[in-house]
């Protein structure tokens, strides 16, 4: 299901000029950085210390890959949050509504899997003529906690899969419960 009301981390990204601007235009090319500590690696923009908020600050990484699920032409606008900070995985319910009880999260392997990684949902975050957002969660030693937000441009394709998907794991927890 889409969320149309937006948690408390999506309306942060909602409001952000810098990422905003990204988003929409695909590149960074015609956005000025020039007070952000920013570089390019290979087809990825990398921003340090960026300013969410007073509290939250990210290294961020901006791309646009093809969408190697998708058709010869799709792409996915990827944009990645990095933290060292726990908070937001520890406390996902609240920095996304993430609720672990919901569909396919009562799967038992999708339980055991959210100890590193938790599938946050789809949100519209941005107004304009982009699509949803598949947002995730991944802890991992070596750098931290990765908030993955992606932009497929055949959304319904990629909504699709992930539709089923869930659908058949929340099913498998269903049956699951009743043996």
């Amino acid at each position: 299901m889409i969320s149309d009301t937006l948690p408390y981390f999506i309306q942060m990204i909602k409001q952000n000029i810098v990422l905003h601007a990204l988003v929409i235009s695909g590149g960074w090319h015609n956005i000025n950085l020039n007070k952000y500590d920013h570089y390019v690696m290979g087809q990825t923009l990398v921003i340090n210390k960026f300013v969410l908020s007073e509290d939250d600050i990210f290294e961020v990484n901006f791309s646009v890959q093809d969408d190697i699920s998708g058709k010869e032409n799709d792409k996915v606008t990827c944009l990645s949050l990095i933290s060292k900070n726990p908070k937001y995985f520890d406390s996902a319910s609240f920095y996304f509504g993430d609720d672990e009880n919901r569909g396919r999260n009562r799967n038992p392997l999708v339980k055991a899997r959210r100890e590193y990684k938790k599938d946050l949902g789809v949100f519209k975050i941005f107004d304009d003529a982009v699509s949803p957002a598949f947002v995730t969660i991944t802890r991992n030693p070596a750098y931290g906690y990765l908030i993955y937000i992606r932009f497929y441009t055949n959304f319904d394709a990629a909504y699709k899969i992930k539709k089923q998907v869930d659908d058949a794991l929340a099913s498998s927890a269903d049956s699951l419960r009743l043996q």
